[in-house]
């Protein structure tokens, strides 16, 4: 699975004992658009490393890892700025609802 643009395959060349990594997934919107649109939010594989640098031994731990519990996190820097923002349009909803109502009993 490709993660990002940034890095095509996810190598790691070489990780000492004692030292770790990571590797960016995405953006927390982006990667729920992603997941939404494919309807996905569980994710598995495979790490493939050798035992030692110059080692034959191949090990090959399995990983899984879910994001749908993030479902409800925030998805903008202000959030407070995007409810404002929605609820704002609440009112418009409620008069064009009333304005139907009104064409609707006059239509009977």
């Amino acid at each position: 699975m490709l993660f990002n643009e940034l890095d095509i395959n996810g190598e790691i060349r070489v990780l000492n004992s004692n030292e770790s990594t990571s590797i960016l997934v995405s953006e927390v919107s982006s990667l729920f658009e992603q997941c939404k649109k494919n309807n996905r939010f569980n994710f598995s594989g495979i790490i493939v490393y050798n035992e030692e640098l110059n080692s034959r031994k191949i090990i090959k731990p399995p990983f899984s890892f879910s994001v749908g519990h993030y479902g409800n996190s925030l998805m903008y820097d202000n959030e407070y700025n995007k409810a404002m923002f929605e609820i704002q349009k609440i009112p418009k909803k409620l008069d064009d609802i009333n304005n139907e109502i009104i064409k609707m009993s006059k239509a009977t």
